[in-house]
This record gives structure tokens, C-alpha cells and sequence, in this order.
């Protein structure tokens, strides 16, 4: 019997590997923390030369599985969590490997990684609707993206970031659904008629290639870099882009905490009036525009200013977006897993962002009714 291979090295690998005890087939592994200076629970590793056996993998550094079991593909494109096909409890899960399957990914979630964007990217059916450009080199070298979908001429403009911190891969997915909508569907893509959208898609491209958790970052992470002067190259390009910009729309996408009470559930993090009321009058378009989808947003959970860890002091990319006035702009959290109700897939996430697009067109008509367009 060959000996198993477990490794991280690919993109968005993250594990190390404490032990491996053969006759039992078990595998002590833990999630890499690498220069986060608090615990995070991202992992995502791959085995090999298991085909034909069943493997007990136990993690020794806390609580990193959810609640349906790890994601689990054999493509590293297209993921499952693992529910009724293993068994699994909140530090270990046990698969077995079918007699064909030489290689197998598990994640703490459903990760998306550069190769993703790409096969986005590369469908016929969006090539002719976006602009591609560069915002900047990260320090490691790598072209940060920056996706520009609209006319130059629009009356409006529009500002949507994500992957601040590594490891939130949901966010991405919830991003694709935006885009593809404002390209594929006639009633979201009206937006595109008056409003030019600007994407910088990943801010920490190297975090995210690499498989950094990217939260708590030492010295600080990207999203606490919006100061007067900051370390991350990406996010000081950011900054000087939205101020030349001048975006009527300005929107984060993140995660939340792993999991439990309102990390299962979609949420707005507030500002402040003035910025509160033009929150609100979004969210009711939300409402509106997902309550017929499997993910939906409701509002409930929202989580004003200055409540738990929503700090009106905290340098943001959100907060630096209100400090420069812009109309609305805020940070909007998208779990990992969601809820006995509904449980998240690589489609019904992008599904959400197609009844976000559709929502922030809504928002941008009621903006040009005020305006007399």
C-alpha cells in the first residue's frame, strides 16, 4: 500500500501536517496561521495515493469544521461539502476515497482562487462587456486586477471590492453572480445604461493565492491599512482610486466568523446617519430583489455602528469610503455555510449576486428619478 500524500501546494493551499499514523489510515493535520496574529480556521489541503481506502483526518488546533462536513472536490474547480458521503464532527471527518480518485481537495469552505476569476473571465458570453485593467503591483509582484463594465460617459459610478482578507471565498462567489448579471441579465444590466461599475476583485491577490487566512495580518491587515499612510501597496492604490473616482456606490464584500448566530446569516455592517438611512433604503431593495431565491436577505441582522466589533474608529475600506462622502457605501458579510434552511453552494451564492446586482439597479433608478433623469 502506497504511503498518502497530503500537501498544500497549489494555490490557496494551507495545512500542516503533525502526523500521519498509516495502519490506522489517520492524518493529524492543523490549519496554518502563518502571520496572523489571532486564531483563524481557513484550511485547504490535497490527498493523494488514498484511492481505494477509507482516511480518518483529525485537526489538533480547534474547532475548523462546519456544519455539513469539509468542501471536497476532485478538480479543485467544482466543490461539494461532504455531508452523508463521510462522517465528520467539528475537529475531524473521515472520507472515503473512491478507487479512481488519486487526488482529492478538502477546504474549511469552498475556496475561489485567481484560476476561478479566469474561467470567468474567458467565457464568450462576458468578454465583450468588461474592460480589464491593472490597479496596481502587490509587494509580491502579482497584477492586482481591476474589471471596469460600463461606458465612460455613464452619469454614475460605482466602486465594489472584495477579498480585503484572504480567506473569504464566499464573497467572491457572491461578487461573480454581481458581474455576470450586470452582463447576462436585461433587468440588472440596465444599470450599465447610467452607471460605469469599477471591480477591484482581489485587494490581497498574493494572500489569497498563497492560502493566508489574510485576518489579523500582522503589523495590520489590508482592511485596517486605510490610514494616512499605508503598508499594502494594494489597498494605497485603492484609496487613491475611489478618490479620483468619485463613486456614488461604494460596497465591500467580506465573511464573517466562522459560524454561529449572525455569521450564518446575511448582514449589512452600518454606518452612521447619514449613511445609515441610504443602508436601509438598499436593503429593502435586497429584500425585494432575493426573497425568492434560495439565499435571502432579510435585515434582521444587521449590525450597527459601534455595536460588538463594528467600531466606528476602525480603518476600513467602508469607513474610508464614508469619510469621503460617497452616497452609499458599505461592508456586506456573506457566510461560509448559511443555515439548516439553506445551505450554501457555488450557485446559489452567485445566485445571491444576481439579486444584489439587481437590487443596486434598482437603487441607481432611484437615484436618477431624484436627479430628473
Amino acid at each position: 500500500m502506497k504511503a498518502i500524500v497530503v500537501h498544500a501546494r497549489y494555490p490557496g493551499g494551507n495545512i500542516r501536517v503533525n502526523g500521519i499514523e498509516e495502519q490506522e489510515r489517520t492524518v493529524h493535520v492543523e490549519q496554518e496561521i502563518r502571520d496572523s496574529t489571532t486564531w483563524w480556521f481557513y484550511w485547504n489541503f490535497c490527498v493523494e495515493q488514498a484511492q481505494g481506502t477509507t482516511v480518518h483526518f483529525r485537526f489538533d488546533n480547534g474547532e475548523v469544521i462546519g456544519p455539513w462536513g469539509p468542501a471536497v472536490s476532485v478538480d479543485g474547480e467544482r466543490w461539494e461539502w461532504l455531508m452523508e458521503r463521510g462522517t465528520y464532527d467539528r475537529t475531524s471527518f473521515t472520507y472515503t476515497f473512491g478507487e479512481t480518485e488519486n487526488r482529492v481537495y478538502f477546504a474549511f469552505c469552498m475556496p475561489y482562487q485567481w484560476a476561478d476569476y479566469r474561467r470567468f473571465l474567458q467565457r464568450k458570453d462576458v468578454q465583450a462587456g468588461l474592460r480589464q485593467e491593472v490597479l496596481t503591483r502587490s509587494r509580491q509582484g502579482n497584477e492586482v486586477p481591476l474589471l471596469v463594465l460600463g461606458p465612460d460617459q455613464a452619469k454614475h459610478r460605482m466602486l465594489l471590492t472584495c477579498r480585503h482578507h484572504a480567506c473569504e471565498s464566499s464573497a467572491s462567489y457572491v461578487l461573480e453572480g454581481v458581474m455576470d448579471a450586470f452582463l447576462q441579465d436585461p433587468t440588472a444590466g440596465r444599470l450599465l445604461q447610467d452607471c460605469q461599475v469599477h471591480i477591484v476583485p482581489f485587494v490581497d491577490l498574493d494572500g489569497v493565492e498563497q492560502g493566508d487566512q489574510g485576518k489579523s495580518r500582522a503589523p495590520h491587515d489590508h482592511n485596517r491599512d486605510y490610514i494616512e499612510q499605508p503598508i499594502y501597496p494594494e489597498t494605497a492604490a485603492v484609496m487613491e482610486y475611489v478618490r479620483k473616482l468619485q463613486p456614488d456606490v461604494a460596497i465591500d464584500l467580506h465573511a464573517p466568523w466562522k459560524w454561529g448566530g449572525p455569521n450564518d446569516q446575511l448582514f449589512i455592517v452600518k454606518h452612521h446617519t447619514p449613511g445609515k438611512e441610504q443602508q436601509e433604503a438598499f436593503g429593502k431593495l435586497l429584500q425585494a430583489a432575493s426573497k425568492d431565491g434560495e439565499l435571502i436577505y432579510t435585515g434582521e441582522w444587521d449590525i450597527e455602528s459601534d455595536v460588538d466589533w463594528n467600531l466606528s474608529t476602525n480603518r476600513t475600506a467602508s469607513k474610508y469610503y464614508r469619510d469621503l462622502e460617497i452616497l452609499l457605501c458599505f461592508t456586506f458579510e456573506i457566510p461560509y455555510f448559511g443555515t439548516g434552511e439553506t445551505v450554501y453552494t457555488q450557485a446559489n451564492l452567485r445566485d445571491f449576486g444576481r439579486s444584489f446586482a439587481r437590487a443596486l439597479a434598482d437603487y441607481l433608478d432611484g437615484i436618477g428619478e431624484k436627479q430628473g433623469r
